[in-house]
């Protein structure tokens, strides 16, 4: 099934038993400790080509169990990836489409979705407040690390699951790590390690100083952008410190063995003119792609899945998996056939859309009359190596695997492609807006500030420009 098939119908049938391979059957992980990584690019693990000794911890995971060389996530933002992850919806059909409007009351996630299965679920998380975004109301334990380096999220983890443990249900915890992102400030031993480049100068790391560079009106030196990129090695290193702290307790508990691991993240980080740690404003492949691994009872170790996959597709996954049942409202698809080498009727395909405030909703129910009421929504479509960008009328074509940085457009080149892929956005949209919940609130001031302060722009203040490189929002 094809994966626009799949929204259009808004319905997916998970494969069962696939194959008829009955050690998928009987070897089954009974847990499940999924770990979200906060604006971690997928190249700068060793895994994935980042360089030796970088990240080993994950790198050790990597070769356990099967790594996605090509994942994309449905929005460079970290509420609304989130979201999609939990939920198995894209941003649009879930609700939370920028980082200040907090899940929709109606909308439920694999917190609530295997609690009700008779998981023990628990969340920690570090920084982002999560649990002002109604996600944490799904889990019966949910405890926020306030600290700039996820000092204590460590021991909260093993206070909660030495008794979990001994327990006789199955477990469901999320971990989520903000380090990787901005402000880059990795502590000793990974500061001396990797910062090698010393800066003195003017500029700081601060959003409107980065996103004066990104749009030309700020040159930045070398040292400043080498500086920053080197920072974001040190930070991702001393990130893969804390992943290997929580496998080494998780196996220290003595469920490792049952236990599903995920690794993946929210999104990625951009090297726009120079101007690294901006995500949101940025559609390219330097934001939307994203490491992701899995190993546990079942996986084949050493495995590379080379296809075309999607965070939403995380979800249905999981469910079949754990063999817990399906998802009804589901946009994605079960990455088991892909994992088991069988990739017939796969098709190669990714949406994604920048963060925005779009206004056509009436109630619960969002019912624009044409797309041209979400004109200042920027969104894309990838198919295998082709990628559009679209904004209302303006549309960007590029082959990203002979131009990685998708510098040169080529829609002129390609007129009927572009026809065909802006159709298969816009029916995309459309199946997004049919299961659309509705807006339901928005952070309170304090929180809306503490957002502010990381980096964030709230939409709502400034809405969206038609021009694709003028999105708000960090």
């Amino acid at each position: 099934m094809c994966r626009l098939a799949a929204c259009a119908t808004l319905f997916l049938v998970c494969a069962c038993n696939p194959g008829g391979n009955e050690e998928a059957d009987t070897e089954r992980p009974r847990h499940l400790l999924l770990i979200t990584l906060d604006t971690q690019r997928a190249d700068h693990l060793g895994c994935y080509g980042g360089g030796a000794d970088l990240t080993p911890n994950l790198d050790q995971l990597a070769a356990a169990g099967v790594r996605f060389s090509r994942a994309f996530t449905a929005i460079p933002a970290t509420l609304g990836s989130h979201g999609t992850l939990l939920t198995g919806r894209y941003p649009l059909a879930h609700g939370m489409t920028d980082n200040f409007h907090p899940l929709p009351e109606k909308v439920e996630t694999l917190g609530a979705v295997l609690g009700a299965r008779g998981f023990r679920t628990a969340m920690f998380f570090h920084l982002f407040p999560f649990h002002q975004a109604r996600i944490a109301r799904q889990f019966e334990t949910a405890e926020l690390d306030n600290s700039l380096r996820a000092d204590g999220l460590v021991a909260a983890l093993k206070s909660w699951l030495l008794p979990a443990a001994r327990a006789d249900r199955p477990l469901f915890c999320w971990i989520h790590l903000f380090i990787p992102h901005a402000p880059l400030d990795p502590p000793e031993p990974f500061l001396a390690r990797f910062v090698r480049t010393r800066y003195e100068g003017p500029l700081t790391d601060k959003f409107d100083v980065l996103e004066s560079i990104r749009q030309g009106r700020i040159e930045a030196p070398p040292d400043y952008i080498e500086n920053l990129k080197e920072r974001y090695r040190a930070e991702v290193a001393f990130t893969d410190h804390r992943v290997g702290e929580i496998l080494a307790a998780w196996q220290q508990s003595g469920l490792r063995a049952e236990t599903l691991v995920i690794v993946c993240a929210d999104h990625g980080e951009s090297y726009e003119r120079g101007a690294f740690a901006l995500h949101a404003p940025i559609i390219r492949d330097s934001t939307l792609q994203v490491p992701l691994l899995m190993a546990g009872p079942g996986l084949p170790a050493g495995t590379v899945v080379d296809s075309v996959v999607e965070l939403v597709d995380v979800h249905p996954t999981i469910l079949e998996l754990l063999d817990v049942g399906k998802d009804s409202d589901g946009q994605g698809q079960s990455l088991v056939p892909l994992i088991e080498g069988r990739r017939e009727g796969w098709s190669d395909v990714a949406f994604a859309m920048l963060p925005t405030t779009f206004y056509a909703l009436d109630g619960d129910r969002v019912s624009p009359r044409s797309l041209q009421d979400m004109s200042g929504m920027t969104a894309s479509a990838r198919e295998g190596s082709w990628k559009l960008v679209m904004t209302g009328a303006h549309r960007e074509l590029f082959d990203v695997a002979a131009d990685p940085g998708e510098l040169r457009d080529i829609a002129a080149q390609h007129p009927e492609r572009v026809e065909r892929m802006a159709r298969s956005i816009e029916q995309w949209t459309q199946s997004c807006l049919m299961l659309h919940p509705g807006l339901e609130g928005s952070f309170d001031e304090r929180t809306r500030q503490l957002l502010e302060e990381m980096g964030y722009v709230d939409p709502s203040a400034d809405p969206p420009k038609s021009q694709p490189d003028r999105k708000n929002g960090r």
